[in-house]
């Protein structure tokens, strides 16, 4: 064939226009509206019985509207899920959060002196939680 839109560079063709726009949108729109990552919080769970999972999970979930700095929500998400990893290496873990923070500000007030969290804190054993890792980073920093 001696076209050149073959089926050889037709999908070379689709990833630079697709790029393209990409960057087109971005000069309109601007960088600035790409949200930076934060600091991330990861928080997971071991629970001597799992029916108290939907409790945990529920109440774990609501800190997101529940934790507030100056009158408003600071927690810019909060997801979670079942631990579902095959290699045997979760030390029992059984669910898992990720939060995440806009700095190391948010995340310092969230884990010492937010009233929620430690409420949180405090009502964790009554759900029989035995056991609780918890590890934060910035992404990009090593």
């Amino acid at each position: 064939m001696n076209s050149r839109w073959d089926y050889r560079t037709q999908p070379l063709a689709l990833a630079l226009a697709a790029l393209a726009l990409v960057a087109f949108g971005y000069l309109l729109h601007g960088f600035a509206s790409v949200p930076a990552m934060g600091l991330l919080h990861i928080v997971a769970f071991k629970l001597a019985d799992a029916r108290h999972l939907p409790s945990l999970t529920s109440d774990m979930l609501a800190l997101k509207e529940r934790c507030t700095l100056k009158g408003k929500p600071y927690i810019r998400s909060v997801v979670g899920g079942k631990q579902s990893s095959p290699e045997g290496k979760d030390g029992g873990m059984q669910v898992v959060f990720l939060l995440e923070f806009e700095n190391q500000a948010d995340a310092d007030y969230y884990i010492f002196d937010d009233p929620a969290h430690t409420a949180f804190k405090d009502a964790i054993g009554a759900l029989g939680v035995e056991g609780v890792t918890v590890l934060d980073f910035v992404p990009g920093v090593f």
